[in-house]
């Protein structure tokens, strides 16, 4: 069994799970490894993968269990992730929370961080994102609708089986990053005590 540290990030769009998933690979140099970071790289960069997963990701739609348990599991075998590892947004489906267990990762050592916000404070923050770019519209919020219906479906079960195990961090995502930092940490202080 493998017995590396490691933090799950998960919650609905525009929570702040990157930022915080950062902060605290930052904070136990750990590696951190998120797929939505990975895929929209790829995207970018015109690659034949990011060609593969860009139309998922444009619609708001979650890329097949099957791609993202590839690159997991490519990023989980290196070097920089053996002394531990945040995974930002893994796993967002019960599929892709199987597929997990099966890379043997002893879910003693697995801290799943919870961030909430409701729908209305999802969408000032893209509201507010897409001001500061000069660009709100229609389309940008059907996506964003797409997103929640898919984290309602596919994610929240996954939240629910690491609530029933115990292991659920559960954090208030509305408030300033060093605020959610914050109460990150003092959850975790009193997760380990």
């Amino acid at each position: 069994m493998d017995h590396r540290r490691g933090f799950i990030i998960l919650g609905p769009p525009l929570c702040g799970k990157g930022t915080q998933g950062k902060n605290l690979a930052k904070k136990y140099d750990y590696c951190i490894v998120s797929p939505g970071d990975i895929f929209r790289q790829e995207i970018k960069n015109n690659t034949e993968f990011g060609l593969k997963v860009k139309n998922y990701v444009i619609t708001g739609k979650l890329v097949p269990n099957k791609i993202v348990n590839n690159v997991i599991k490519k990023y989980l075998d290196m070097p920089s992730c053996m002394s531990g590892f945040v995974l930002d947004g893994f796993p967002r489906t019960m599929e892709q929370l199987e597929y997990l267990n099966t890379l043997k990762i002893s879910s003693a050592d697995l801290s799943a961080i919870i961030l909430l916000i409701n729908k209305e404070e999802s969408f000032k923050r893209v509201v507010k994102r897409k001001q500061i770019e000069k660009r709100v519209d229609d389309e940008l919020s059907n996506v964003l609708e797409i997103r929640w219906k898919e984290y309602y479906d596919k994610t929240v079960p996954v939240i629910e089986f690491y609530k029933s195990r115990g292991n659920a961090i559960m954090i208030d995502g509305i408030g300033s990053v060093k605020e959610i930092e914050k109460r990150i940490s003092e959850s975790l202080i009193k997760k380990t005590n």
